[in-house]
């Protein structure tokens, strides 16, 4: 019995991933951002953003993602040169 109570407890702590979602206005249109959190920790970011500009404006799109992560937070350099992209993203 004390099995089983333990195995919920382990169950409901690893269910606490809380995902949140916002668009903003990039250069060419919008860009929305998919952030995952588990326990005040940042684990994954996703952007996209169909009308940023190929080669300028989606480097953003994949480089900002993963330096919010790697910082675990939004205090991070933008890319240069596609500024409007980086601060939708972040």
């Amino acid at each position: 019995m004390v099995f089983m109570i333990t195995a919920v407890l382990s169950f409901t702590a690893a269910a606490e991933v809380e995902v949140l979602e916002g668009t903003a206005k990039g250069y060419g249109g919008k860009v929305t951002v998919e952030v995952e959190v588990e326990d005040d920790k940042i684990i994954s970011v996703k952007a996209s953003g169909d009308k940023e500009t190929e080669g300028i404006g989606t480097p953003a799109l994949t480089e900002i993602p993963k330096k919010i992560v790697e910082a675990n937070s939004t205090d991070i350099d933008l890319i240069s040169g596609a500024t409007y992209t980086s601060e939708a993203v972040v």
